[in-house]
């Protein structure tokens, strides 16, 4: 258990020191993934056997009773985007959807999505811990759509290398092993004054479905519209016993913010946490809009979200 636990503080220090990206064999195109993803949250698309081509493209999950309901797919060999041939992106994990604060013509609906799959007969599946794409869609009555990638242009629709033009890159690493760091997942997104804020959780190990065990929560940001990110240790809300520089120790109230949800309310900016798998309460601390780091609020102060 010692030797364990050890490793687990090894691989998550790495990941909050390096923030760097693991390196990925490229290939052309994507043929989807037809089998339970080995590393997922259970709430995305990775892992589901009707996301094969041949499937009909009008079959859409049912979200049940409600007044939500299903469009059309957004990623995989089914979408209208057909993200598989244009960005190698099969299928993905979950997403987190933002506006990313900037006027017209700039103005884009940026999307995070967590474990992404591309080729599934390559090695290593094409695994990305995280990609994004962007839209400038407006009319969502019929879908969203994702303009083509364009190496270097920050508009366009998703970060991608000159040298592979068509494969959506990783925008933060992770170890990739089982007990140790298994990925790094955004669970909240939003733009303050030009800059944009990811919350990311470093996922230690899954279990059933809806439960999996965090090293920790950090906050990424990013200066040029999602193209390229940085993320801050000092950000991490530790959920297991480390030891960094810096940076505060685990505490309880870090369990209660390993993911995210960010609202802006008469000129707050709301943090909504929730501890790690997902079906727990939810802490709620703000701070002002103003303030470029909605990361520092530690502590509920009911008082002062009363009079906001």
């Amino acid at each position: 258990m010692q030797s364990l636990r050890t490793a687990a503080v090894g691989g998550c220090a790495l990941v909050l020191a390096l923030a760097g990206t693991v390196p990925l064999a490229v290939h052309a195109g994507a043929e989807p993934c037809g089998h339970e993803s080995p590393s997922s949250s259970g709430l995305g698309s990775g892992g589901s056997f009707d996301f094969l081509p041949d499937a009909p493209k009008d079959l859409l999950p049912d979200p049940g009773p409600g007044p939500t309901r299903t469009v059309a797919w957004v990623t995989g060999p089914r979408s209208d985007n057909r993200t598989d041939a244009r960005f190698s992106v099969s299928g993905t994990d979950l997403a987190i959807m933002w506006d990313n604060g900037a006027a017209e013509p700039d103005r884009r609906i940026l999307m995070a999505f967590g474990d992404t799959f591309g080729d599934c007969a390559a090695p290593g599946e094409e695994w990305r811990h995280n990609v994004l794409m962007r839209s400038a869609d407006t009319d969502l009555t019929d879908g969203i759509d994702v303009p083509d990638p364009v190496p270097g242009d920050i508009h366009a629709g998703s970060p991608v290398d000159a040298h592979a033009p068509g494969f959506s890159r990783e925008l933060v690493g992770a170890l990739g092993i089982e007990g140790i760091e298994k990925t790094v997942i955004p669970t909240a997104g939003i733009a303050v004054d030009g800059v944009q804020y990811i919350n990311f959780m470093s996922v230690r190990a899954w279990g059933d479905h809806g439960e999996w065990w965090t090293n920790a929560s950090m906050i990424g940001t990013s200066v040029d519209n999602g193209e390229t990110w940085h993320v801050d240790p000092a950000t991490a809300r530790l959920n297991v016993p480390l030891d960094i520089p810096g940076v505060q120790q685990l505490s309880m109230g870090n369990a209660n913010f390993q993911q995210h949800a960010y609202v802006r309310h008469g000129g707050y900016l709301y943090d909504y946490g929730t501890p790690q798998e997902v079906r727990r309460c939810v802490p709620l601390p703000g701070v002002r809009a103003a303030d470029p780091r909605p990361r520092c609020v530690r502590v509920l102060d009911r008082r002062r979200l009363d009079s906001g």
